[in-house]
């Protein structure tokens, strides 16, 4: 399996066991303001924070660090 497969392999479990992760659109497009934004976020990352060591994963602080970590593997 080539690199770019496994990191897209690796999201897509990610958005199917972390409901919260499925964002099919850009903050900047669902015309919020900037505080609904950041609680949108932060939201997210705890649901991230919680399901992670759940799922036996990765163990990782943020969505920040999830980034990284696809970036590295790419």
């Amino acid at each position: 399996m080539q690199t770019q497969e496994k990191v897209l392999s690796i999201v897509a479990s990610l958005v199917k066991d972390v409901p919260a992760l499925a964002l099919d659109t850009q903050i900047a497009d669902l015309n919020i303001s900037s505080m609904q934004a950041v609680m949108m976020v932060s939201e997210i990352e705890s649901t991230f924070n919680i399901a992670l060591p759940m799922q036996e994963f990765y163990v990782r602080e943020c969505i920040q660090d999830l980034v990284q970590f696809v970036e590295e593997a790419a």
